[in-house]
């Protein structure tokens, strides 16, 4: 028996991770010049260090010195959600809010000209991040009670300036990634007495990847810039241990032989590109699109090993291919303000039904605005001001409790929203 809960507590801990990434999880918020625009001018039209994570070939049309930025995010989500559960023994609330946690990502870019027609740059910024977590007594505890991602990417670009209009980018992506993943498991269902015998596994594992960059801008003419980028697949063989607690004495028996098990679980992040078109209809107004995709398709299935001796795992995701396009412009107010303002559009990657409360994710709006302000010729300071709206309210059902054994289905929607607010300062040397 004790073997048997063992490894149904350990089932649980391999299915839950199955969706720690999604759309929603791409932090495409690198630039508090391009935020303003809905970041339709990622690839084409940042003037400052902060865009270099997008596109480094920008570097070759800029003002020869020592280009500096250094920027943060703080992102505001906001969720509840309503539910139910056909599962008996599930007594928890059908409601519950608060699960989703404020995050600080902070970015710093660098770029300098070395060589005739040769420039490099350098940014350290957070592409991949999320963190929400759950009270452990809530109804969707048997598939997540705490999520949390952070990315921290450094790459180095290399650029060259072909001609005076054309300026290609090419460099390696080194990327640290670290991940914890928590959930219940109702040891008491093996032992007739569910109420009282959940039991807590916190799995935490991180991992260095590396990955390619590829970029281009082509300044047709004084007007009209067009602007590629190209990020690689990069993937991670998270590696760590998992904490293992039970709620009393007969699931924390259950759970004593898997607390400080080493696990495995690769996940990858998926590879990007972007196409992006600026036009300068006067000298006060620059107008701005840009079209991206993302390759979470890759991401069809998640296997997760238990390097400890306890059983593997595959869980089958069917992610979609999701898209990103953004419209806006630059007001170009006088010699010391520019105003920004842009409006976005992201499709959802989890399908409806493998949904799971790891990744609330949907197709959603971005309302977006921004400004800088010229302090003097070599500093300046940005900031934008991104209101993400979910289109529809994500929803779930699943098997409660997780299989092997039979049991309800929980069920609900969540309502979902974020702010997200960038400050940065740039500099020229």
């Amino acid at each position: 028996m004790k073997k048997q809960l063992g490894l149904f507590i350990l089932s649980g801990l391999l299915v839950a991770p199955q969706i720690v990434l999604g759309a929603g999880y791409q932090m495409r918020y690198q630039s508090a010049e391009t935020m303003g625009t809905g970041f339709a001018s990622d690839v084409t039209n940042a003037k400052t260090a902060s865009g270099f994570f997008n596109n480094p070939a920008i570097i070759a049309f800029m003002d020869e010195g020592k280009h500096f930025s250094a920027e943060f995010t703080t992102l505001i989500p906001s969720g509840s959600f309503e539910g139910q559960t056909t599962y008996g023994a599930n007594t928890a609330s059908g409601e519950t809010d608060g699960f989703s946690n404020v995050s600080v990502m902070p970015s710093i870019y660098y770029g300098q000209k070395v060589a005739d027609k040769m420039f490099v740059t350098a940014t350290l910024t957070v592409p991949w991040a999320t963190n929400s977590e759950y009270d452990e007594d809530w109804i969707g505890r048997y598939h997540a009670t705490k999520t949390y991602l952070a990315t921290y990417n450094l790459t180095t670009a290399f650029v060259y300036a072909v001609n005076e209009k054309l300026a290609l980018s090419a460099g390696p992506q080194i990327q640290y990634a670290q991940g914890e993943l928590g959930v219940a498991s109702d040891v008491g269902a093996l032992t007739g007495a569910p109420a009282n015998r959940d039991a807590f596994i916190v799995f935490d594992g991180d991992n260095v990847g590396f990955g390619l960059a590829l970029a281009a801008l082509y300044k047709h003419s004084d007007a009209l810039r067009l602007g590629f980028q190209y990020r690689s697949k990069i993937t991670h063989n998270l590696k760590g241990e998992q904490s293992a607690r039970g709620s009393d004495p007969i699931s924390s028996g259950a759970v004593a032989g898997l607390d400080g098990n080493n696990v495995e679980a690769e996940i990858s992040m998926p590879d990007n590109i972007t196409l992006g078109a600026s036009y300068l209809l006067n000298s006060a107004l620059d107008l701005h699109a840009s079209l991206s995709w993302t390759g979470w398709s890759t991401l069809d299935e998640l296997t997760v090993d238990n390097t400890s001796g306890g059983p593997d795992s595959t869980t089958d995701l069917d992610w979609k291919d999701t898209v990103f396009v953004a419209f806006g412009s630059d007001y170009y107010m006088n010699e010391t303000w520019t105003l920004r303002g842009g409006l976005s559009y992201e499709t959802g990657a989890p399908p409806d039904d493998k949904r799971t409360p790891r990744g609330v994710d949907d197709d959603r709006l971005g309302i977006n605005i921004g400004a800088s302000y010229k302090l003097s010729e070599t500093l300046n300071i940005h900031g934008g001001f991104t209101q993400l709206v979910f289109l529809d309210k994500p929803s779930i059902d699943l098997p409660d409790p997780i299989p092997p054994l039979p049991g309800g289905r929980v069920s609900g929607e969540f309502t979902t929203s974020a702010s997200l607010i960038r400050l940065g300062v740039s500099a020229k040397f």
